[in-house]
């Protein structure tokens, strides 16, 4: 009896094993797995923050509220860009709320030292999709900044962290 016991529970711990194993891409993130916090696209392209450099400071007192990003599409390689966005300042009953921007600024590096300034806001929206103790979310829809001559448009969620 204890033969056939051993052999029941060696088969029972067989398989759950298998039952418990991934065998799919289900457990990847939606930013396409680059070990980012944002699902984002500039011009189609998908990008993610570098070693979560995504920060926000926002001063309620002053009105004013800074957000800034590292954006590249695979770590450390190029294209690459470094964000910055001057805005009204975003509380709790910001949520849902368009950004009242009042400074947008992208550099958009194809080389080390080669680095095009996009900074005429053309249209689109950012919106506040989340406002917690630690990060804002930004939702951006269509967003476009432009040099002069070419423009970018944002598109996606990006989270900024406190």
């Amino acid at each position: 009896m204890k033969k056939y016991l051993y052999l029941f529970f060696v088969a029972l711990f067989a398989t759950m094993s298998f039952s418990l194993t991934s065998c799919g891409d289900d457990d990847d993130e939606p930013n396409g797995g680059n070990d980012s916090k944002s699902s984002f696209t500039i011009n189609g392209t998908a990008f993610g923050t570098n070693d979560d450099w995504a920060w926000v400071q926002n001063i309620e007192a002053q009105d004013v509220a800074t957000f800034q990003a590292q954006l590249s599409t695979s770590k450390g390689e190029y294209p690459w860009v470094e964000m910055t966005i001057d805005t009204k300042a975003v509380s709790e009953s910001s949520k849902g709320q368009l950004l009242t921007i009042t400074n947008a600024k992208v550099k958009y590096f194809t080389a080390q030292t080669s680095a095009t300034i996009f900074d005429e806001e053309e249209g689109g929206s950012i919106l506040v999709q989340d406002v917690t103790s630690s990060a804002i979310t930004l939702k951006f829809n269509n967003y476009k900044l432009s040099d002069g001559s070419n423009a970018l448009t944002l598109n996606g969620v990006l989270k900024f962290d406190f």
